[in-house]
């Protein structure tokens, strides 16, 4: 699950995500991300540079749950899903 960037109080909020979804025993790696971001990209052989917006990522959680329905559940009870959104996509193995 990618996390776009939340509130000081939505913060705080999942602080008790992060306990609830430990305690179920699905979450396994939370990680806060710093900005500004910077985006990379070689276009004919030369390395193009650009700042990500500050809103479009601040956290990468890994969740190991039975199938889609249950990410979609995990990450709509994620508070920063009732101001922002959730990215939901599966690991390659």
């Amino acid at each position: 699950m990618l996390c776009g960037a939340g509130t000081g109080r939505a913060l705080v909020s999942c602080d008790d995500w992060t306990a609830e979804m430990g305690e179920r025993g699905v979450l396994q790696a939370s990680l806060g991300l710093s900005t500004p971001a910077t985006t990379v990209a070689l276009r004919a052989d030369e390395v193009q540079l650009s700042a990500c917006p500050a809103d479009r990522l601040a956290a990468l959680y890994v969740v190991d749950c039975a199938d889609l329905d249950e990410a979609i559940e995990v990450a709509s009870r994620h508070p920063w899903a009732r101001s922002g959104q959730i990215e939901v996509c599966p690991v390659l193995t």
